[in-house]
């Protein structure tokens, strides 16, 4: 019997063999750990947990101080090393996403995140006015007011301690709800919105999945418990979806009039005549590519990649963001001070872009604070063909990776690269590589939500350093999250919001 198992793993190795070779020929060319044939570097996958998968790859940089590679399983991995061939793979339209982004496929579908060539090009030259200044500036109202439903949440604490994630997450989900689809969740003050429930356990297993090499076979995953819950969570997020775009798709329709150059400024409009704030929903509803309208499940497909790639993103880069004003109380009366500075000289009772863009304090803080906690900490890639990157030529089907954390924490890129220095991103210092900082990526591809992520956070920021003192429940305690994955697998950290007087 034994005989019989080793002859038929030979014959497999046998079989396989030539496939992989091209692959193994790479990996011996390039360092890394010592691997096993088809099996892999098993002294490293045994780590590679959700807390830990980024300190591992983190190690290995400094370690080899060059390109790497690891192989998990049969497959090889590529981590690029020098901004100049993380820019030529950025922008070397031959590559496409890495499979293990195909995780994500049954609750974004074709979304501008996991669309590719054609379809790609089309939707993002489609989607790029929803996302125009004008646009944006029209949010702000909306952003302050959900942003003030959370400083009435914080009032409630009276100042105890508090770990703030989910309220943040709350916040910023009905904030991006409201202007991706126009639809009030009102989750910050309905603790069992389903809709909120839904997301976020959707969001932890897919996650949980991409980062388990096991969870990636259908087999394995289809199998346990967290497929089924997983199902019935995207079950919940498209019958929103796909009922709120009816209802849209039902009103243009009674109200449209094909002869009526301004129908969308005719449909958009309130009981006293007032123009309605466009959200993503009516920009994708009036989307004509080639003629033809996106359909139900195109425009499903887009509204969920928005939501899912910028909830919980933004999410972490506030709850960072929150620690370090805290950490650091000197920088939060310095930003306190820039806020009533230009507070006092505002006529309008809403901040403008405009004035929120002259806060060059708090733009300084909130680019080093991305920096320093890399939210997206590494993207990948994947050959569809041979290329060259730096003095590699790489072979079809080779997963390369993008290691963000590790640029922004390079001490030949960034001095002291561990410890927080507002000055980094002040108008004096030199100029930073475009592809040494990437907390929105880079190249055709960086996020298109980038600005309105932002705001958003900017927006949050200013609110509650105008209406708390932030401190840590502990002053000594040190924050040792590298990455939105480990905020993910732990409780957090605990904030105090000390109304100011």
């Amino acid at each position: 019997m034994l005989f019989i198992l080793v002859l038929i793993l030979f014959s497999l190795i046998i079989f396989n063999f030539q496939k992989y070779w091209i692959r193994f020929k790479l990996a011996f060319k390039i360092p890394g750990p010592w691997f096993i044939p088809f099996i892999g570097c098993v002294q490293i996958a045994a780590k590679l947990k959700p807390e830990e998968i980024t300190g591992v790859v983190q190690n290995l940089r400094e370690k080899y101080k060059r390109t790497f590679r690891l192989f998990l399983g049969p497959n090889l991995w590529v981590f690029l090393h020098t901004p100049q061939e993380i820019k030529e793979a950025l922008n070397n339209l031959t590559l496409r996403r890495a499979a293990d982004f195909q995780q994500l496929k049954p609750i974004l579908g074709e979304g501008l995140l996991l669309s590719e060539e054609k379809k790609w090009i089309t939707r993002r030259r489609a989607l790029t006015p929803a996302f125009h200044a004008k646009l944006l500036q029209d949010f702000t109202g909306r952003i302050i007011f959900h942003a003030d439903v959370l400083i009435k949440n914080l009032e409630r604490t009276c100042g105890k301690p508090i770990e703030i994630s989910d309220m943040i997450f709350h916040c910023i989900l009905d904030t991006i709800c409201e202007t991706s689809m126009g639809a009030e969740i009102n989750s910050q003050s309905d603790s069992n919105c389903p809709y909120a429930k839904a997301y976020h356990q959707a969001f932890h297993i897919l996650f949980q999945r991409m980062v388990n090499p096991l969870l990636g076979f259908d087999f394995i995953f289809n199998r346990l418990e967290a497929s089924k819950q997983l199902s019935n969570s995207i079950k919940i997020i498209h019958d929103m979806t796909g009922k709120l775009i009816k209802e849209r798709r039902e009103l243009i329709t009674q109200q449209y009039n094909a002869n009526n150059e301004n129908e969308l400024n005719e449909i958009l409009k309130d009981e006293i005549g007032k123009q309605k704030k466009m959200a993503m929903l009516d920009i994708l509803l009036n989307i004509n590519i080639d003629g033809k309208y996106l359909s139900d499940q195109d425009i499903k497909d887009e509204v969920n990649t928005f939501l899912f790639a910028g909830v919980d993103t933004t999410k972490a880069a506030m709850c960072f963001a929150l620690y370090n004003l805290a950490k650091y109380p000197i920088i939060q009366k310095k930003i306190y001070n820039e806020i009533s500075l230009i507070k006092s000289t505002l006529n309008e009772s809403t901040i403008t872009m405009e004035q929120i863009k002259s806060l060059n304090i708090l733009d300084q803080f909130l680019k080093e604070s991305l920096r320093l906690h890399t939210i997206v900490p590494m993207t990948g890639r994947k050959t569809t063909c041979e290329i060259k990157i730096g003095d590699i030529i790489y072979p079809k089907n080779i997963s390369i990776w993008i290691n963000m954390y590790g640029l922004a924490h390079d001490e030949n890129f960034f001095s002291n690269p561990y410890e927080f220095d507002l000055e980094r991103f002040s108008k004096d210092s030199e100029i930073i590589n475009q592809y040494t900082y990437l907390p929105f990526s880079a190249g055709p591809h960086n996020c298109i939500g980038k600005r309105y992520s932002e705001l958003i956070m900017k927006i949050i920021l200013i609110q509650i350093i105008e209406n708390f003192k932030l401190s840590l429940r502990n002053p000594n305690e040190k924050l040792e999250l590298i990455s939105e994955m480990v905020l993910s697998a732990r409780q957090g950290f605990n904030l105090v919001f000390k109304k100011r007087k």
